[in-house]
Parts: C-alpha cells; structure tokens; sequence
C-alpha cells in the first residue's frame, strides 16, 4: 500500500558521457573516494563518513528509488559500521511499524527467520540483503544480550492493523468501550489485513487509486477519531493500569495511525501536498514516540527514500515541489538532532513491478555528471566541506532540482546501482 515514493521515470536515449578525471588525480577537498561497497568488506575508508555523523542522535540514510540492490548494499555496510564503531542501538525503517513487529521481534530474540522478518516490511525493501542484514542484527544480539540493538518501522500505511491493536485493547481492558467499533468508519479498518482489503471489490478500487473517498467517508472517519480521543483523554490511566503505559501509547499511536491513513488517502487525489504530509507529519511523529518507546536515548539510523529525508523538501523542484516531509519536520517542528545522508547513482536499475530502470543520470547541472567526472565507482561527499557543488547553486539529482547542502549533510555517490533481489 505504499503509493506515495515517487515511481522512476521512464527510459529515455543516454546522452554523450562527459570525461572522467584520471583515477589516479586528487578529488576535491571533502570529496572521499567509498574503497568498498560490500556490508563485510574493510571500513577504513568511512573516516570522513564518521566525521560527517558525529554524535548526531538521528541520521537518515536514503535512495533515489526503490528496489535497487546497490543502495541496500551500501547502506548496509554503513549501518552495520555505525552500530559495531558508531555506537548506533536502533535502526528504523520506513514500512508501517505494527506488521513489520515480526522483524522486530527476529532482531531481538531471533525469533522465526530472517525471510519471514523481511517479508513482514514493505515489498519495496524485502531485499536478500535486508534479510542478511536481519540476521546480522538478529546475531549482534545473542552476542550482545545486554547491549542490543532494535529494530523498527515507523510508516502509517495499515488501518487494519491499526484496527487489530485497537479492538485487542477494548477486548481486553475495556470490553464496554465502542470506539474501536465505530472507527470502522474509517477506510481499511475494518479488515484483518491488507490481503482481505484486497478482496473487497469497493476496497480494491480505493487501493487500486480508481476511486475517491467522499466527503461523506471522511466526515464520519473524523468524527470516531474525535469520540476515539476522547475515549482516551477519560480513560487512558485506568486502562494502563490493567495493561500498561506503553501498551496504551502504542494504542494511541495506532488511532493517530488511522487518522493519517485516512487523510492520505482522501486528499492524495485532490491535493498531492496535503496527502504525501498527512503521512510525513505522522512518520515524523511516530519515529521520535517509538524511539522513545523501544530506543530510548539511542542513536537510530534512519532508512527512507532520499525524499521524505530531506533537510527541506519545500524548497526542491521536482514531483513533489513545495511539499514539507518527515525529515523537514524533524528539524523544523520538532527540533531533533537529526541529519540526512542521500544516496543517488548515475545508472540505476530496479526490480519494481511494471516500472521501468530510470533513465541514466547525465548531463549540464546533474551531480551525477560532476562526481561522475571525478571518476571513481562510489564516492563520499561532505557537504559541509567540499566546493564540488558550487555553494548556493542547484542541482539535478534523480529528476529533482536543489541546492544539495540545504537538503542533506552528505552524498554517497555509486556509478552503478544493480536491481534488488527479493526475499521470496
């Protein structure tokens, strides 16, 4: 149900390839050359990266698009790199966060198998090396049984789960309770699961994008998330007496869950901006209230597509121009101590349903063509010292214009992103 990434444009004809520099020549100052892209190999070379991430509490990790195996690649060497030297104790995905409990639970206790933990996240990260890198957390842990380290998804995209969560409660702590009933009314609710969504032909079509909600549907999914808030502003101290605080705030993140899925999905037709930041204020929400609940104090690298990362997406000219998103909302509303990492390639191919490889990347005014002519397979770029990128100049990276350092701290750079294989 993740409709809102943004889909790879499609082929187009490659242009000419500018000149490399000689591999052998100087990079630009803050320009460092990645000596590795595989999660096992050396990791001298993540000396400017470890200087880049500092003590910062929050650090995003991106891509350009899903489903491109070079992206997982990299990043897992950086993730495992910040947990083993960095001292990073969470790692939190952008999938909905209730289904994605069975990879929680496997990071934690080991718990079933590293294939059933990546098919529990969103199809578009269920990577063979997701599940390697489950199984490498899920493995940190029994070595580490006082030093742990979590794992969680913070997305919104499940009103049925959401639902799940809530009728368990009133089933078990307050049986008289009708909240949980009447937020039926809201979409998706009233499912078990998205495979049952499915299977309900006026459901389908909501899914499927060829049908709108009305405003008669949104009017009465607002009024039981009222009723529902209100239920809990009476009642949340006697039930967290039977279950516990924690129980109950996870519940209450589950309704906000609904509330955001609900305007997501009515306003995504109408308004791209009001729909794509219903679901980043949330996201944006929900990963500080789980980091507090399962991480508390810990560093928690922060995996999502480059655009909901974004130090300041307003400000980018592209599909979603104008649109504030998660990790804007981390640095602006909620004044987190928080920096993104964006990663792009130069060519680019992906394992996505009916989508196309984006076209490759090249070009006047690409950042692809400048670290392509530096001519290295994969590079780190920080932003903050390097004159690579002209400062105050923008940028075309992946179809999307910007100033580079306004939206990220850092670049990894790959020539090649090979497409994702899949966890069946």
């Amino acid at each position: 149900m993740d409709r809102t990434p943004v889909p790879p444009p499609p082929s187009t004809s490659t242009p000419p390839e500018p000149a490399p520099s000689e591999p052998g020549s100087s990079l630009p100052e803050g320009v460092s050359v990645l000596e590795h892209v595989d999660p096992n190999d050396d990791r001298s070379d993540l000396a400017a990266f470890d200087r880049v991430v500092g003590t910062t509490q929050l650090v995003g990790l991106g891509e350009t698009v899903h489903t491109s195996g070079g992206y997982h690649r990299v990043r897992s060497r950086l993730v495992r790199h910040m947990v083993e030297k960095l001292g990073f104790r969470a790692v939190a995905l952008e999938t909905p966060w209730r289904t994605a409990e069975v990879a929680t639970r496997y990071v934690e206790s080991c718990t079933g198998t590293p294939r059933e933990a990546a098919r529990s996240i969103f199809g578009v990260f269920a990577s063979v090396q997701m599940a390697s890198d489950f199984e490498w957390l899920c493995q940190w842990n029994r070595e580490h049984p006082t030093d742990k380290v979590a794992f969680w998804g913070y997305d919104e995209q499940e009103p049925w789960a959401h639902g799940a969560l809530l009728r368990e409660l009133v089933a078990g702590s307050a049986p008289e309770a009708t909240f949980a009933k009447d937020l039926e009314a809201c979409f998706g609710v009233k499912f078990s699961s998205l495979e049952e969504a499915y299977g309900d032909p006026d459901a389908r079509t909501v899914l499927d994008g060829k049908r709108r909600l009305t405003d008669e549907e949104l009017a009465a999914c607002k009024s039981a998330v009222a009723g529902a808030r209100s239920w809990f502003a009476t009642n949340e101290a006697t039930v967290a007496s039977k279950a516990s605080a924690a129980y109950v705030r996870f519940a209450k993140l589950a309704l906000e869950g609904i509330n955001a899925d609900e305007d997501q999905t009515y306003w995504f037709p109408r308004d791209v901006k009001r729909g794509f930041e219903a679901r980043d204020v949330y996201m944006a929400k929900a990963l500080l209230e789980i980091r507090e609940l399962r991480s508390a104090g810990k560093r928690v690298a922060v995996i999502a597509h480059n655009t909901h990362l974004a130090h300041a997406q307003s400000k980018v000219d592209g599909v979603y121009a104008g649109v504030r998103v998660m990790g804007q909302f981390l640095k602006e509303e909620h004044r987190a101590d928080y920096e993104a990492i964006g990663l792009f390639a130069r060519t680019v191919k992906i394992n996505w349903g009916k989508f196309e490889d984006p076209p490759v990347a090249t070009g006047p005014g690409t950042a692809e063509d400048v670290l392509h002519a530096l001519g290295r397979p994969a590079l780190f770029v920080d932003l903050a010292r390097t004159s690579v990128f002209e400062p105050g100049n923008s940028y075309s990276v992946a179809e999307e214009t910007y100033v580079p350092r306004e939206q990220f701290r850092a670049f990894v750079y790959l020539r090649e992103s090979e497409a994702m294989k899949y966890a069946r």
